[in-house]
């Protein structure tokens, strides 16, 4: 499974050459439910499209995203050559793209039952006060009109973005333009 790809082509009458690429980690899936424990040392490598193919070691937090949720499972047992279901894993990792490129840094992608999907952010240096913050949103939204209404609200909501009074939990974005935030008490 560490093998991405191979390639064969004959050079000449006696000369065969192989090409061969192993999958890149690009995440790390670490169960279908979020776990301090599982998180810990039951992690496995996933490649950018969801594949998993290798356990991985035990990390430092932030140095892969961790993606949890149901694998379409191809053996019974263990993770090993399953899939993150492919088309939830690619809203959510579309959005995770781009949430790092205008936004900061997602920590955890979790790919709930009903179409819900929850982003976990480790930081920001556009708006530091989303750090530890979950997205909530759902599978048929695009990445760029859930970062366009993040951007038009956090301003409007937080105007001077400095240091809250009670601390942002969540922001749910499951309502289409109708944007939730949740405050602890």
């Amino acid at each position: 499974p560490r093998v991405a790809n191979a390639r064969m082509a004959r050079i000449d009458a006696h000369t065969i050459s192989v090409n061969v690429s192993e999958r890149k980690p690009y995440a790390l899936w670490c169960g279908e439910n979020i776990s301090i424990t599982l998180a810990l040392n039951g992690c496995w490598f996933i490649d950018d499209m969801g594949f998993v193919f290798d356990r991985a070691p035990i990390f430092s937090p932030g140095v892969y995203m961790e993606v949890y949720g149901k694998l379409d499972e191809k053996n019974k047992g263990e993770p090993l050559r399953a899939r993150v279901p492919s088309s939830r894993f690619a809203t959510a990792n579309a959005f995770a793209k781009s949430f790092h490129v205008e936004i900061g840094e997602p920590a955890r992608i979790a790919l709930k039952d009903e179409s819900e999907l929850d982003m976990t952010i480790r930081m920001s240096g556009k708006f530091p006060f989303l750090a530890g913050v979950t997205i909530m949103f759902k599978d048929e939204e695009t990445s760029a009109n859930l970062i366009k209404n993040l951007l038009t609200s956090i301003p409007v909501q937080f105007p001077d973005n400095g240091a809250l009074k009670n601390k942002l939990l969540y922001i749910d974005m499951r309502f289409g333009n109708k944007i939730f935030f949740g405050f602890e008490e």
